[in-house]
């Protein structure tokens, strides 16, 4: 590499001082760290080992650069005509863009199927949050305990503290596309999923369902909220934490929560599921 090289690289003039050359590629590193490093901060060809190497050369370190083996051109981009270093630098920066894509695409597809093959649920049931199910499970015990039932459908996004940044990003794209869909009747949440779709208006108040639920207003287990819209506390929700029947179905967390969807369209069966789960937490 030459000083000219260097220069180009980087970004500076002929007249630099090493203080320039400091700033300059400590700026370009925090921004390769957070992800942000435009076109033309790489000049549209200049990787970040370049730029560090130039950084060296300029510093006078003049640390050699570990050579990668030259890897013959991937033959299937060069049959598609597209240039692989492009390819990859947009599948490194996009790859969770498109690990959303593919998800919903997933989704749809799984819909268009289901749509076909339809058979219509009894109540629909959607877990979110830092609670562990099965649905199969779900589906089984709930099943022996309402004879009329003949399908109940079960889905959810699971979140959990250790989770790394493609299954967060991919639960998030579910929980976004579950929640859009609008075909949930019962949710069963956490603590913070419960607060955060509370105030965005998804769950129906169940003041007026109370006695049919079972619930008192001063029961330990009844919870109530605002939404953005509604300012007035309601019964949004009932802490089923310690009901049996969800332990049964091998739904486990701290905190689990059932709540009304408020665009539930089997509304009757959503509150008799309420109801067990209610009762039994008592």
């Amino acid at each position: 590499m030459t000083e000219k090289q260097a220069l180009e690289i980087l970004g500076l003039k002929e007249d630099y001082s090493k203080i320039d050359v400091e700033n300059r590629f400590n700026i370009l590193l925090k921004k390769h760290r957070a992800g942000i490093l435009s076109a033309d901060e790489f000049s549209g060809r200049h990787s970040f080992e370049e730029i560090t190497e130039a950084y060296n050369y300029l510093m006078g370190y003049h640390v050699e650069m570990p050579q990668e083996p030259i890897k013959p051109p991937n033959p299937i981009f060069k049959l598609l005509g597209i240039d692989e270093k492009k390819a990859k630098n947009f599948l490194y920066y996009y790859k969770y863009h498109i690990i959303g894509v593919i998800l919903i695409l997933a989704m749809l597809v799984s819909i268009v199927k289901s749509c076909v093959t339809k058979v219509t649920p009894d109540v629909n049931v959607v877990v979110i949050g830092n609670i562990y199910f099965d649905s199969e499970q779900i589906n089984k015990t709930l099943l022996s305990k309402f004879e009329n039932f003949k399908y109940i459908s079960v889905d959810g996004a699971t979140f959990f503290p250790e989770m790394d940044p493609q299954q967060q990003y991919a639960m998030t794209m579910k929980k976004t596309v579950l929640l859009g869909a609008g075909d949930v009747d019962v949710f069963i949440v956490d603590k913070n999923n419960f607060d955060e779709l509370c105030k965005l208006g998804a769950f129906a108040p169940m003041d007026d369902y109370a006695k049919q639920l079972g619930i008192n207003s001063n029961d330990d287990i009844a919870l109530y909220g605002t939404t953005e819209d509604d300012p007035q506390r309601r019964l949004y929700g009932i802490d089923v934490s310690a009901s049996k029947v969800l332990e049964e179905a091998k739904v486990l967390g701290d905190k689990k929560i059932a709540a009304l969807s408020i665009k539930s369209k089997n509304i009757d069966n959503a509150k008799e599921v309420i109801r067990l789960f209610a009762n039994d937490a008592k």
